[in-house]
């Protein structure tokens, strides 16, 4: 009788040990994947911000356009962020805007095509890199 004590205690004893592993193998995928879903958003939210970053330079041309004659090349300081005017060339009744915006490792390069009697923008692409 004293064998089959001894047995059922060492059997609750791996159960208590391997419900714990379980638990926390479940435990540390959920915490890893919220971990991991934290760089994810932030990653979307950089993107969104090197976005509206490189606008904010189209919107800068738009002006400088309208003050008189820009080719661009130049750096535009928004608040923290620093935005990049790559070129502005006109064609015939367009005119072609390149920015770029850089923030940590995510870059936005668009490419707006401007009517160049109003200034009005026609479209806007990104693109992956300039020619």
């Amino acid at each position: 009788m004293q064998h089959d004590t001894y047995q059922q205690g060492y059997v609750a004893v791996m159960s208590a040990i391997i419900i714990t592993a379980i638990l926390l193998v479940v435990a540390l995928t959920f915490s890893s994947s919220s971990f991991m879903g934290r760089f994810d958003t932030q990653a979307v939210e950089f993107k969104i911000l090197t976005r509206n970053l490189a606008q904010g330079c189209i919107a800068h041309a738009q002006l400088m356009l309208a003050l008189g004659s820009y080719t661009g090349n130049e750096d535009v300081v928004v608040g923290a962020y620093t935005c990049r005017v790559v070129s502005v060339t006109q064609g015939s009744g367009i005119i072609t805007v390149q920015v770029t915006a850089i923030i940590e490792d995510h870059t936005t390069n668009l490419e707006a095509v401007l009517d160049s009697a109003t200034l009005a923008i026609n479209s806007v692409i990104e693109i992956s890199t300039f020619e």
